[in-house]
């Protein structure tokens, strides 16, 4: 009896130990499928906010680049604004000042040929005239050529027009400046009579000559040369007009 008591613990203990092992076998299943799902989760949600940081990273990144694209376009739309508004302003400039410079030229410096009106001409005040003359007239021609570059392209025809109108004052201009030529030629030679004591009364006929022929030739056309001067106030005013009306 005594040894069946025995032998009923020893089979009790070995199942004890068989449920307690099946117990603790269970167990760390089970916390090791918690701690992986737990795991899971936490890479999950690590995965996720990597993401979103990454998202929100780009977003700021693409929002800078699209900002400093936004602000070069603009910078280069006021560079071409100021640009256009510089250039409107040396053209409005350029017109104004050939139109003054025209009607100088045309009613006063082509006009005014008193230095070969007196008894006893001097070449160097006929030759500082006539180097006037040309450089006003220079003036007015480089006026015209700053009128060409700062002019848009729909300007072509108006400034067209401009060099036909100018062309009519160079018959005028050519004329005077043959008449002071030929003067200062004959006043060298008055000079050069006077000096040496011959009579000169000749080449004072020659000098009188070159006058009264140019006076009459001046007449014929200098109305000409008045009629562009008005026409290039006209258009003056017709371009202007519209620039700043447009």
């Amino acid at each position: 009896m005594m040894n069946i008591g025995i032998l009923i613990i020893g089979i009790i203990l070995i199942i004890g130990e068989l449920v307690l092992g099946l117990i603790l076998l269970f167990g760390q299943s089970y916390v090791k499928k918690k701690g992986e799902h737990v795991a899971d989760k936490e890479d999950s949600r690590g995965i996720a906010y990597e993401q979103e940081k990454g998202k929100q990273l780009a977003t700021q990144e693409d929002l800078k680049k699209v900002t400093e694209l936004i602000e070069n376009i603009k910078s280069e739309i006021r560079d071409i604004s100021y640009k256009k508004q510089d250039k409107f302003i040396q053209f409005k400039e350029a017109v104004i000042d050939f139109n003054l410079s025209v009607r100088l030229l045309v009613e006063y410096n082509i006009k005014d040929i008193s230095v070969t009106n007196t008894i006893s001409p001097s070449s160097e005040k006929i030759r500082n005239k006539l180097s006037d003359l040309q450089f006003r007239f220079g003036e007015s021609s480089h006026l015209l050529g700053k009128i060409s570059i700062y002019s848009e392209k729909d300007d072509e025809e108006w400034v067209a027009k401009m060099h036909q109108t100018f062309n009519k004052i160079l018959p005028l201009y050519k004329l005077t400046i043959t008449m002071l030529d030929s003067c200062a030629l004959c006043a060298d030679n008055i000079l050069k009579f006077r000096n040496e004591n011959v009579d000169s009364i000749h080449i004072y006929n020659d000098y009188n000559n070159i006058i009264n022929q140019f006076v009459p030739k001046r007449n014929e056309i200098e109305k000409d040369a008045h009629n562009a001067i008005n026409e290039i106030e006209a258009l003056t005013k017709e371009k202007l007009n519209i620039k700043y009306n447009s």
